[in-house]
């Protein structure tokens, strides 16, 4: 466990965002308490580096259960608006 997590702070360390020149979306967790007024109006820190615009989405639960059902729904709703369909991709199958 502690080589996986010297692994992330090194991952954190040298990690050197370049501007990307296409939409962001970013996804927050609405329940947490962390993201100030400022810091949402600079996308959790996003803005700096989204030359092609940003938008900020909030879900429902808290970092962690976001991807809970219930919640995870939200998330899949917005990706379906935001990801378009890959045209060569064959048709899915009802379960």
């Amino acid at each position: 466990m502690a080589q996986l997590i010297e692994a992330n702070v090194q991952a954190v360390v040298h990690y050197d965002p370049q501007p990307y020149d296409r939409p962001i979306a970013v996804f927050r967790a609405d329940a947490s308490f962390w993201d100030s007024p400022e810091g949402k109006r600079q996308g959790l820190g996003w803005a700096q580096i989204a030359a092609g615009g940003w938008t900020l989405h909030d879900l429902p639960g808290t970092h962690l259960s976001i991807l809970e059902p219930g919640n995870v729904e939200v998330l899949a709703d917005h990706l379906r608006r935001l990801v378009p369909p890959d045209p060569t991709a064959p048709p899915l199958k009802e379960p």
